[in-house]
């Protein structure tokens, strides 16, 4: 068995076709890889302060940072995945319900704000909060016409949506954006990159 959930550990992290991963992710020992990988990241974050930043199976940068990482990858195509927004949204209300914290709902204007900037990361090559040439959430806000007094932005690259949201839970700062009272509004962008995987983007707003 310890062979097997080794394995479907690779098959997580490893660019691998998606007919492949969902074979993994849908069975019973892959679910029970993500559960103990899932595991291991938060031990990992709570005692070193997330300085591998969910490196096993997600990458996150922290939010509100200028941290900044190159992809040595850039896929042939890249397709919207709405079903992967609805499944995150779905996962966000959820963790917000079990805290006693009023649902999400979302923003028809913010999402194309959360795609472009998901799709922007894989053109150009780079994972952060602030683009190459120093667009920030409030710029892209801006540039959508939203209207906010209080606004936060997750990020994520992973295989699945449930280990983006598993990376991003195990996280203290992604969590509190989830989970924060005061935002009442989100638009969620997903951009496949295929065997490289999904690039996430969550904008949240009050």
């Amino acid at each position: 068995m310890v062979t097997v959930m080794i394995l479907s550990f690779i098959f997580l992290i490893a660019p691998v076709p998606p007919v492949l991963k969902n074979s993994v992710t849908e069975s019973r020992l892959g679910s029970k890889a993500i559960q103990v990988l899932s595991q291991v990241e938060s031990y990992v974050n709570e005692r070193y302060g997330g300085i591998l930043n969910q490196a096993l199976t997600t990458l996150t940068t922290r939010p509100e940072s200028h941290e900044s990482v190159s992809l040595p990858f850039k896929p042939k195509t890249l397709a919207l995945n709405e079903s992967a927004e609805e499944k995150m949204l779905e996962l966000l209300n959820g963790e917000r319900v079990k805290a006693g914290v009023k649902p999400l709902i979302i923003d028809p204007a913010i999402i194309p704000v959360a795609r472009a900037h998901s799709q922007d990361m894989w053109e150009r090559q780079y994972f952060a909060h602030v683009s190459p040439d120093g667009g920030t959430l409030v710029d892209r806000f801006k540039k959508g016409n939203i209207v906010y007094l209080l606004a936060g932005e997750n990020l994520a690259l992973a295989q699945t949506v449930d280990l983006a949201h598993r990376g991003l839970m195990n996280s203290p700062g992604h969590r509190k954006n989830i989970l924060e009272p005061s935002f009442g509004r989100v638009g969620i962008g997903v951009i496949d990159g295929g065997i490289y995987g999904k690039m996430f983007t969550q904008n949240f707003a009050n």
